[in-house]
């Protein structure tokens, strides 16, 4: 799938004994890129603009190379990403590896532990099949032939439930935990693994986002491919056509936004932290008592006092050390808190140390009121509903008026997250049914009517839209009763139904689709007769009913 190439890109290894010709011609599929785009355009794009002039092309994060031509074919890179709209690049940020190691690590935290199990479980549901997505072809059956939207539809997904089972979805919470590492890295890539005659996706090969960079290259063949290009170590680099690479960014601008969302919670979770500390310092120190000792020195040198002073101090004096990160209290080394305390002195010539308890004086940090601010604001900042968190839970709510704001937000927050999140199940398909109906190859329509439905654990966003729906139907059977003449109402049933029940387009054209199928199996089947108007009882109004 890939081939070496040398930093001075006088020579290339293997460029094109990889992949097959199928599957190479794809690798600008999906990128709304084209030669003409970028030639007919006359200003530069923010990614050009924003990293072209951080510094020279030679830079590391260009990846070395200082020619001319490398450096047209990287600003060329850099205009596929603002026309097709990935801007965030792991390779962009020269402190991202030590950025995602101390993410990791901040990531293990209780707390953060919580959240990030929390947004995981909402966004990946496994059902009992243990499949957490199913394809999504409704869009799709509004516009295929008749002749073959039944045969691509199966295709779809028959095609669907054999990479679920070759990436290994179905054995295991793999899934989740890809999930899981995208909120803590912001970053996931992968290579899709065909076979040697580019019929059949086989596996899904794991990347690192930080050792690549988007480029273009001109094949053997003398046509331009969008690539990504793999740094291995310092001398060799790789070369991966992007028909090939799913690489997921949780960042649409590296500038503007965080890498990825563990980032957003170390400010609040480090001040929480920090409030912590004080509290349990603060109690530590006055659950013991606290002593003044007053030291006679006669007539001792002023250096002979200061030794036995200090001989005294090391015997007497305490270190308390408080590891945050497991919680453990040590006093003098020893893991726990001496509750009880000799203290013996000598006595002469009637003089002897004098030893008084003093009362400490501070402010009263007992109150836990602070500490739940804190905590408020890390909650807060994760999206979660503060519902979520409550004490011994909280009913249910299952009406749509009893749906609070925060739930709608997180849903659409989830959905966002998981629009980045699909393209590990969707690119794959796309490839493998190009490959098998290589007609559609260009069409974005095409690409664009086949989705990735989610399961979902919400009943919120359920029975929102089935109580919405309710309403609707009520308000248009209400229109509908508004008098034309006797017979006859105002609106128009069809009219009512498309400005009214807010159906989009394709799922109106699929209902018709829908009538139009049971009209035709009713009429073709013998001795069916029509059911006179006169027959069943009752009054009719004439006014059409939803």
């Amino acid at each position: 799938m890939a081939g070496f190439v040398s930093k001075d890109g006088a020579k290339t290894y293997g460029f094109t004994s990889g992949p097959a010709d199928n599957v190479r011609k794809l690798s600008s599929f999906g990128m709304y890129y084209d030669d003409l785009i970028i030639q007919r355009r006359q200003g530069a794009g923010e990614t050009e603009t924003s990293q072209g002039s951080a510094g020279p092309l030679g830079h590391s994060v260009y990846g070395g190379y200082t020619s001319a031509q490398w450096d047209q074919r990287l600003l060329s890179a850099m205009a596929i990403q603002d026309i097709g709209g990935l801007k965030a690049l792991a390779v962009y940020d020269s402190n991202y590896i030590t950025k995602r190691d101390f993410l990791r690590s901040f990531s293990l935290n209780d707390e953060i532990v919580e959240i990030l199990d929390t947004i995981s479980d909402e966004a990946i549901v496994y059902d009992e099949k243990n499949w957490f997505c199913y394809p999504d072809t409704k869009g799709l059956e509004s516009f295929l032939n008749e002749e073959k939207k039944e045969e691509i539809v199966d295709t779809i997904h028959e095609e669907f439930k054999k990479l679920y089972v070759k990436f290994e979805f179905n054995n295991n919470t793999k899934a989740w935990n890809l999930f899981r590492q995208y909120l803590v890295d912001g970053f996931l890539a992968f290579e899709i693994v065909t076979d040697e005659d580019g019929k059949e996706v086989i596996a899904l090969n794991k990347l690192d986002p930080a050792t690549l960079q988007l480029s273009t290259m001109v094949g053997d063949d003398g046509e331009e491919y969008i690539v990504w290009i793999q740094k291995i170590g310092n001398d060799m680099e790789r070369i991966i056509y992007d028909s090939t690479v799913i690489y997921i960014a949780y960042a649409q601008n590296m500038q503007m936004d965080r890498v990825s969302y563990v980032e957003r919670l170390v400010r609040p979770l480090n001040l929480l932290r920090l409030i912590e500390n004080s509290k349990v310092m603060w109690h530590i120190m006055y659950a013991q008592m606290r002593l003044k000792m007053t030291i006679p020195i006669g007539s001792n040198s002023p250096q002979k006092a200061k030794q036995e002073l200090s001989e005294i101090l090391n015997n007497y004096k305490e270190e308390i050390f408080f590891n945050d990160a497991d919680g453990t209290l040590s006093v003098n080394g020893r893991p726990s808190i001496p509750f009880f305390k000799h203290f013996m002195f000598p006595s002469k010539d009637g003089n002897s140390p004098n030893v008084e308890v003093i009362a400490g004086q501070t402010l009263d940090l007992s109150s836990t009121d602070f500490l739940k601010y804190f905590e408020s604001k890390l909650r807060r900042a994760s999206k979660i509903p503060m519902s979520r968190f409550a004490e011994g839970g909280s009913a249910l709510s299952l009406s749509a008026e009893g749906i609070q704001r925060d739930e709608i937000r997180f849903h659409n927050f989830v959905n966002r997250l998981r629009s980045g999140f699909q393209e590990i199940m969707l690119k794959p398909l796309l490839l493998q049914i190009l490959m098998k109906f290589p007609e559609f190859h260009g069409d974005h329509l095409f690409k664009s009517s086949i989705g990735i439905k989610f399961n979902r654990d919400n009943s919120f966003e359920t029975q929102r839209k089935v109580e919405i729906m309710q309403k609707r139907i009520a308000a248009i059977n209400e229109l509908l009763n508004i008098p034309k003449t006797k017979e006859d109402s105002y609106f128009d049933l069809d009219y009512a139904m498309e400005n009214f029940l807010n159906l989009t387009r394709e799922e109106l054209q699929e209902n018709r689709s829908m009538i139009k199928e049971k009209e035709k199996k009713a009429g073709d089947k013998p001795g069916d007769e029509e059911v006179s108007s006169e027959e069943g009882g009752g009054e009719d109004s004439g006014q059409p009913q939803v």
